[in-house]
């Protein structure tokens, strides 16, 4: 899919909203990057891109970032170390499942969407929201490469 047709069949706001709200139940941190490149191997796309937003610098190391490649129809979903100390890595083929169904019927949003619900509820049973402040340690905006 071409990435400016990909784009414009986000809503931006829902987005960022579905992101706010799970965020709003745990003290992680969830990204959402679109990469504009070709990439072959997404997983290691999003684990580079992971780094360079400076996901691993979270204060519990409990980030997790949703990367989509449309130029190639690719995506990863990777999590920081400390939600894969407390929940495994076994935990992102299910979230990959629906985004994938979701994405093959042409509901970009919905699935990005309903991946952050998911990925909140994960979040919420691993480092549930205590009565302190929590700080929004990452921008909740999708981020882009060019």
């Amino acid at each position: 899919m071409q990435l400016d047709a990909f784009l414009k069949k986000l809503d931006h706001g829902r987005i960022v909203e579905a992101i706010r709200s799970a965020e709003a139940l745990s003290r992680g941190e969830i990204r959402i990057h679109v990469s504009h490149r070709a990439v072959d191997d997404a997983q290691a796309a999003a684990a580079r891109e992971f780094e360079k937003l400076g996901m691993t610098a979270t204060k519990e190391r409990n980030g997790v970032l949703l990367y989509v490649a449309p130029k190639v129809r690719r995506f990863a979903v990777i999590g920081d170390i400390g939600i894969h100390d407390k929940g495994g890595r076994d935990v992102w083929p299910r979230v990959a499942a629906l985004l994938e169904a979701a994405f093959r019927e042409g509901r970009y949003t919905d699935g990005l969407v309903e991946a952050v619900a998911q990925t909140g509820d994960l979040l919420a049973q691993h480092f549930p929201r205590t009565s302190g402040a929590d700080v929004n340690e990452l921008p909740n905006q999708i981020s882009e490469d060019r």
